[in-house]
């Protein structure tokens, strides 16, 4: 890597999921990231951050409009931990709730949760995001691209993976801050089950991407 001193902890074979991984910790975040990931987890490796700057953008423009921000982060498609994490350990946010529906990613971002030390902050969710009439969907894996793995209602994908409605995953209690979602195209569906958050005026930030 040209220009860059990256100090690896570990290299090992994930056995739940299959996959070689590496932990990386010459940044403010500690990450466990997989070696054939060309995509987030790559740029975590590289730079230890992957679309931080959308979400200090949002803060950013809800605090200036509003003065403040709420307590709470709702991260939809969480992967590895690269938006819930930096988020609440640099201030943005006192809690997040970590949504991700791939059982081999939701396993490292348990594991990145722990090591940096924010399990009593983040509590995260092994769930795909559905609206009220659907209870299951396939999820289709990318090995290149492990965050470009999504779901659909129908078909069939490597995993049958369970749903639930963003407004059962949010207590109507909770400060919610922003909801932040990155779905590849399934923003449209998991929207229909949080109309309850809609409602309350819960600021959202969303990937947009007519091709999906």
């Amino acid at each position: 890597v040209t220009g860059k001193k990256v100090r690896l902890l570990s290299w090992q074979s994930n056995g739940r999921s299959g996959l070689e991984t590496v932990v990386v910790d010459d940044f403010p975040e500690v990450y466990e990231v997989f070696t054939t990931d060309q995509v987030i987890s790559r740029e975590l490796f590289l730079s230890g951050e992957f679309d931080l700057k959308k979400l200090q953008r949002a803060h950013k423009i809800l605090f200036k409009r509003y003065g403040h921000v709420g307590k709470l982060l709702v991260d939809v498609g969480a992967n590895l931990g690269s938006i819930c994490i930096p988020a609440v350990k640099r201030g943005f946010f006192e809690r997040a709730i970590a949504i991700e529906a791939n059982p081999r990613t939701a396993q490292l971002l348990r594991s990145n949760t722990q090591r940096n030390e924010l399990e009593d902050c983040i509590s995260i969710l092994e769930l795909a995001a559905g609206d009220y009439t659907t209870t299951e969907v396939q999820l289709f894996d990318d090995d290149f691209n492990l965050g470009a793995s999504h779901v659909q209602d129908s078909a069939r994908g490597s995993k049958t993976i369970p749903t639930q409605p963003l407004d059962q995953m949010v207590s109507h209690r909770e400060d919610v801050g922003l909801l932040f979602m990155d779905l590849e195209g399934y923003e449209g569906v998991a929207l229909k089950g949080a109309s309850n958050l809609m409602e309350r005026g819960v600021p959202i930030a969303l990937e947009f991407s007519p091709k999906l």
